[in-house]
């Protein structure tokens, strides 16, 4: 997953591999800050959203001042409960149903 700020500033990559299991050699050379995960699919899911959030998009916030608005689709597995919860602290913008095209 790549995700960047509206002032061209990138955050770090989130890596998924389709496996069982990720082997630490697949998490080596990468840019610097990469995360990785793994799923059955090689797709987003849940686990892997919640992980790209709280160790990716968290940690950048808490280093700005202001206000953040963080736009995502409103595909099923972005939005736990941990996920909402933790963007209590910023204003959170979601696209209608079906919309993800309109994104891109």
């Amino acid at each position: 997953m790549f995700s960047g700020t509206a002032s061209g500033e990138l955050l770090p990559p989130y890596v998924i591999y389709k496996s069982e299991h990720l082997w630490r050699t697949w998490c080596e050379g990468g840019p610097p800050g990469t995360r990785y995960g793994r799923s059955k699919s090689g797709w987003m899911d849940m686990a892997n959203f919640e992980e790209w959030f709280l160790r990716v998009v968290v940690p950048w916030a808490r280093r700005k001042e202001g206000e953040k608005v963080l736009i995502g689709d409103n595909l099923s597995s972005h939005f736990s409960g941990l996920v909402i919860d933790r963007c209590q602290e910023h204003l959170y913008f979601s696209l209608p149903m079906q919309r993800t095209n309109v994104s891109r």
